[in-house]
Parts: C-alpha cells; sequence; structure tokens
C-alpha cells in the first residue's frame, strides 16, 4: 500500500458534543472557478378569482433587493409544468419553434401528526390519493413524510405511483399527538374557582388564568419546535437540488391564542418571552425554506368548529358578564373569552415562501389549487451585487398589471455553493438514498476503549481513477473532500467534519491507478446508537459519493 494516497486524521467526539480534527490549513485552489450568481425568483400571478394568469412579459415585472431594485436578467414562463423562454405572441412569424421544455418538480407531502386527528388526516389523505388519480402521471417527483416528535422520511423522493400509495398507506396507521398542546379555555367558565376568588384572599383567580396560559403556549411552542425541526431538515437536505421544490404541509392549523388577553399582565415577562420565541420560530421556517428555494403550501384539514360558542362551558362561555352592574342578571353577555386561532401562523409561512393557505373544508379542492399554483408560474432571475456574504436578503415582486395578486419567496441567504453542500451534509434524510455517483466504501475497524471513550476506527476508500488529476512538476496532483457526518439515535446532527485532503502522484503511479485513494481516521464517541455518514467529493469534477455506516456501542 502506497503511504502517499493514505490521510490518517484523529477525531475526538466529547461531551458537548463536536468533533476536532488535524487541520492542515487551507489549500490555494488548482484552478481558476469564476462562479456567476444568479438569484432565481419563481412567482405565481392569479386574477380575482385565484386563475393563473399567464399572458404577462418580462417588463411587467420588477423586482426589488432590500428595497434596491435590481435589473431583471433572466425569464421564462412556465405553464402547465412547460417551459417558453416568453409569453406568447399574437403574431405567427412563421419561425419554426423548439418544443417547450417539461418543468421537472419535486414535491413532498409533510403530514404533520401534531396538529390534526387520525380522522381528519385520513380522510385527507384519501382526497389526496383521488386526487392524483386526475393529475398525476409520474411526470414529476413525490415524498412522503410524516412530523411527530421527530421527522419521519416514510418515503424519499420517487415517481412510482404504488410507492406514494404505499407510503399513504403507512401514516394512515400512524399515532397522532393532537392532545399534546390542545388549548383548554374551559377556566373561563370555572364559577367554583371564580366565587373562591371573590370570597378569599387567598385565592387569585386571574393568576391561575395566566399560569395555564403560560403552560399552553409552552406546549404550543414544544410541538410547533417539531413542526420547524422537519421542515428545516427537509430544506436542508434538498437545498442543493436543481429545479422547482415544494413542500405541501398537510395540518389541522396551528393554535397561536394560547394566553388569554382578559386577565394578562402587561409586564409578565415569561409570557412575553414566549411569544417572542413564537414568533422566532414561525421566521426560521419561512427563511430556511426561502433559503433552500422551496416553496410551502399549508392545506387545513381539521373541522372548524363554532368560532365563539356561547353557553358552552367545555368551550369557555359561561354566559355571564362580570363587567355587568347586576352580577347575577340574565342574558348579560359573556365572560372575557379568547377565540381559537389556528390560521396565523400557517398563513404567514404560506405567504412568506411563496404558497397558499388552503383552509378550505373541501380538502379534494385545495389540493387541485395547489397542483394549479405548481404548475404555472413565472421564473425570473438576477444578479446581486454580493456573492456568498451568508446574510438573508429581502425580495419583493412588483407586477404592473393592476389587479392581479403575487406571489413568491420573500428573501434568501446568500449562500456559496460549499456552504449549501454542508448543510445538505448535516441533515439525515440526506443519506436515505445514494447521495452521488462516486463509489465510496467505508471500512469499520474493531472498537476500542481509550479515556473513558469508545475508539471507532474508519477507513473511506475511493478507486484513484475516479478521483481527477492535473499534471505538475512531472506529476499529477488531484484534490479530495473528505466530511464525516455523525448522528445520533433521533437523526439530529451531533458531529460534523470537513477535510481537504492534496493527492500527489508519480507519472508511474498515475498510469498503473492500482491502488485506492484511502482515507483513515478515528472516532471517539460514547456509549449509543450512531449513524456515521463519510462522503467524498472531488475537487476538480465536483462528483461525490456517500456510505453510510450504524454503529452500536
Amino acid at each position: 500500500m502506497r503511504r502517499l494516497l493514505t490521510a490518517v486524521v484523529s477525531f475526538a467526539f466529547i461531551v458537548a458534543p463536536s468533533i476536532f480534527g488535524q487541520n492542515f490549513g487551507p489549500l490555494p485552489p488548482l484552478t481558476a472557478h469564476v462562479d456567476v450568481n444568479v438569484v432565481n425568483v419563481d412567482v405565481t400571478v392569479t386574477d380575482r378569482h385565484g386563475k393563473p394568469v399567464m399572458d404577462l412579459g418580462r417588463d411587467d415585472f420588477e423586482i426589488f433587493e432590500d428595497g434596491k431594485l435590481v435589473k431583471v436578467t433572466n425569464f421564462s414562463v412556465i405553464e402547465k409544468a412547460l417551459m417558453r423562454d416568453s409569453a406568447p405572441t399574437a403574431v405567427a412569424t412563421g419561425t419554426p419553434v423548439a418544443p417547450p421544455e417539461r418543468v421537472r418538480r419535486k414535491i413532498i407531502l409533510l403530514v404533520d401528526n401534531n396538529f390534526i386527528g387520525n380522522l381528519e388526516r385520513n380522510s385527507a389523505l384519501r382526497a389526496f390519493e383521488k386526487q392524483l388519480n386526475t393529475v398525476y402521471a409520474g411526470d414529476y417527483d413525490w415524498a412522503v413524510a410524516a412530523i411527530g416528535h421527530t421527522l419521519q422520511i416514510v418515503q424519499p423522493f420517487t415517481n412510482q405511483r404504488a410507492l406514494i400509495d404505499a407510503a399513504i398507506g403507512k401514516i394512515e396507521h400512524m399515532p397522532t399527538y393532537t392532545g399534546e398542546h390542545d388549548i383548554d379555555r374551559s377556566i373561563l367558565s370555572d364559577r367554583t374557582r371564580k366565587q373562591l376568588d371573590m370570597q378569599t384572599d387567598a385565592y387569585d383567580f386571574s393568576q391561575t388564568v395566566r399560569f395555564q396560559s403560560r403552560e399552553q403556549t409552552f406546549q404550543s411552542i414544544a410541538s410547533l419546535q417539531n413542526t420547524a425541526r422537519a421542515v428545516v431538515e427537509v430544506a436542508r437536505a434538498h437545498t442543493a437540488d436543481e429545479g422547482k421544490k415544494y413542500m405541501i404541509l398537510l395540518t389541522g392549523g396551528m393554535e397561536d391564542n394560547t394566553a388569554f388577553s382578559a386577565y394578562q399582565k402587561e409586564n409578565d415577562q415569561a409570557m412575553r418571552a414566549m411569544q417572542i420565541e413564537k414568533a422566532k420560530i414561525v421566521d426560521a421556517i419561512s427563511q430556511e425554506a426561502n433559503a433552500a428555494n422551496f416553496t410551502i403550501h399549508i392545506v387545513n384539514a381539521r373541522a372548524r368548529g363554532m368560532q365563539a360558542p356561547q353557553h358552552d362551558v367545555e368551550n369557555a362561555s359561561s354566559g355571564i358578564d362580570m363587567s355587568s352592574p347586576n352580577f347575577f342578571q340574565r342574558g348579560g353577555g359573556n365572560d372575557p373569552i379568547d377565540t381559537t386561532n389556528v390560521d396565523s401562523v400557517p398563513l404567514s409561512i404560506a405567504l412568506s415562501t411563496g404558497g397558499v393557505y388552503l383552509p378550505s373544508a373541501d380538502v379534494g379542492h385545495s389540493f387541485g389549487v395547489i397542483e394549479a399554483q405548481t404548475e404555472n408560474f413565472y421564473s425570473l432571475g438576477y444578479s446581486p451585487d454580493h456573492s456568498g456574504d451568508r446574510h438573508y436578503h429581502h425580495i419583493k415582486v412588483h407586477v404592473k398589471r393592476p389587479g392581479v395578486h403575487v406571489a413568491n419567496r420573500a428573501g434568501y441567504y446568500d449562500l456559496t455553493s460549499d456552504d449549501r453542500l454542508e448543510q445538505m451534509l448535516h441533515a439525515r434524510m440526506t443519506f436515505d438514498v445514494p447521495t452521488g455517483v462516486l463509489p465510496v466504501q467505508v471500512n469499520l475497524g474493531h472498537p476500542r476503549t481509550s479515556e473513558q471513550r469508545i475508539v471507532v476506527p474508519l477507513t473511506a476508500v475511493l478507486p484513484i481513477a475516479r478521483v481527477t488529476m492535473l499534471p505538475r512538476d512531472g506529476g499529477f496532483v488531484g484534490r479530495v473532500h473528505i466530511y464525516i457526518s455523525i448522528f445520533d439515535h433521533n437523526g439530529q446532527i451531533v458531529g460534523f467534519h470537513h477535510q481537504l485532503q492534496e493527492v500527489s502522484l508519480s507519472k508511474a503511479q498515475h498510469d498503473a491507478a492500482a491502488d485506492p485513494f484511502r482515507y483513515s481516521l478515528n472516532v471517539r464517541l460514547k456509549k449509543g446508537e450512531f449513524t456515521l455518514a463519510i462522503t467524498l467529493r472531488d475537487d476538480l469534477s465536483n462528483e461525490m459519493g456517500s456510505s453510510v455506516k450504524d454503529v452500536s456501542l
């Protein structure tokens, strides 16, 4: 074995946990790279009746980034999933026209079991399958996933209808968790506690209500965090994917009204902090989806209840007006009551990512609207005056035609291609399907104990013929990027490292191409179950491949 093809690095997995590795320092590029930074903005334009408006031209659009007008450099029209360079003209030129290109769409159905019950979820899924029967011809890819306490990818992207149907069938048998955050407003109608409040100074009804408000807000945040983690993981796992990408979030709405305003104090810092945290989570969902250029369409399949039910203790109304001059009068009105608000959060997410929010009871119609939205839009592009600054930039699109509705993503993170790749490799679901074309093989050695940690020897192997080499000083040189991603049993990333390794060969070694490229390392882990994903990327061709190993210690 030729040592010049072998790199040895030792990692330490510590309590934090994090990974440290030997750093060889930055290497100058082997070739010159010219990056052309083009921001794509997909815009859906509909009329007052929600029908797509598809006769607009480039000059009908204006794009503003961070409030500054930018020049539209790229313009395409996608109608019924077919792309053309411009809007149709009324004058026939007689010039032969190339057939339009079909746009390949990728759509992932996310079923959020935190916010919808079994019956309504399964009914919506059956409506979804019926809709697929009428529109799906296998010309775009579907993935199916479920959100519980964690994200479960039931079916990675496929165009095979049988696999999609089987995935939906699996979700129909999954449990739901709506009871973990359902808002209980019955305390507002609890006459016993109210009378106790009036009869003694030892009991404060208002404080009891505020305590329940904080508990319900905390539970709501926990459920919303599950949704956010799932959306972020999906977005990051596919951030480097080309083509048009959508998420359809099937939910029952997300309760935003978790407090009772009539009993709140202006200086309740705990409640204020939780409300700010919830707003940050909603912003993070939108920004991460926008960063990966995912449009999120949301279907609320939960049946609507009465918005302000009266004389119904279970729904928080006792029929007594606490402010009335005669407390026991009949027909005196209602207690201070806060009604449900399941629409604000999903509506904000949909609007900020260029999607639609559909709370209609006709779920089949909702999926039909989404189908029309995903196959009819305008694709615009512009070149900003910055590249890879890693900042979030806001986008606004103005259409000069009056009376139309415009939907597009509200911003993006300006990331380099390397940034996007590393984000992708931080997501466990990235490795559920083969990643890349390079034939990467990983061999695990026998674990051993060292300093109260378990050391796992690991060697990644790649045929040297798959490493692109350039002639230099009578020999050849190439470079291989090595990425190591470590996930715990919940699929959470607990360690990541990126190393760029240079490979030098003599002419004889290059011509023989006998020995493979090897990269060896020791990973120190604590006891538990882990998934080790090793990705190798050729620096010059940009081809990559991954190998995944499950380790139980």
